[in-house]
């Protein structure tokens, strides 16, 4: 059966398996990995089982008319969503400039490292189904037909920079605090197992 992993990491960024404690002890907990693994699911179930505020890096990117906060705008967000959840704060993120406010705050890092070919479809999934299910995603922007296009632009990119993305989300694991731990989940059975493993706990 598979069972979630911890890694230490090397100045090279090499991880290291062995056997990890589940759940997670700490109270700031970073999740990171690719768009489709998975984060938001994971953080949103965490948030519930132990009462932390969620703090979703998408949905503060977002403004209304499908416009982007800037990085200085971004950073006065996430500094404010960390201290509203002083009891405790779980955020997913997929790096970015902005990464190193969450990752030297975590006391927990779980990442969520699914095969390419996962993420992506779940991607397209996501994708199609927004646009002919128009929902609304945030600050008032609503899906529509023209998500397939973005979808599409979406997922060439992740083809080109697969590599680059797992480098960067490496090197943000290496900025977190010493000694925090690092729990690596490779597949949905891992996740399920994590999960499970909360629930019984």
């Amino acid at each position: 059966m598979d069972s979630p992993r911890a890694a230490s990491f090397s100045a090279q960024g090499a991880a290291e398996s062995c056997s990890a404690q589940v759940p997670p002890s700490g109270r700031r907990i970073v999740i990171c990995g690719a768009s489709g693994s998975g984060k938001t699911t994971l953080a949103r179930e965490l948030a519930r089982r132990f009462d932390l505020e969620v703090i979703c890096i998408d949905e503060m990117r977002l403004l209304p008319y499908w416009q982007f906060a800037s990085e200085s705008e971004m950073r006065k967000r996430i500094t404010t969503a960390m201290e509203r959840g002083d009891g405790g704060w779980v955020a997913d993120d997929t790096g970015g400039v902005n990464a190193d406010l969450l990752f030297a705050s975590a006391d927990t890092v779980i990442w969520l490292r699914l095969p390419r070919r996962i993420c992506q479809w779940r991607v397209l999934r996501r994708g199609v189904g927004s646009a002919f299910r128009p929902a609304m995603v945030g600050a008032g922007n609503h899906t529509g037909p023209g998500t397939i296009i973005f979808t599409g632009i979406w997922l060439a990119k992740m083809t080109k920079r697969w590599r680059a993305i797992q480098r960067e989300i490496a090197a943000n694991i290496r900025s977190r605090q010493p000694g925090s731990p690092v729990v690596v989940l490779r597949s949905q059975r891992e996740i399920d197992a994590f999960v499970r493993g909360m629930r019984e706990e």
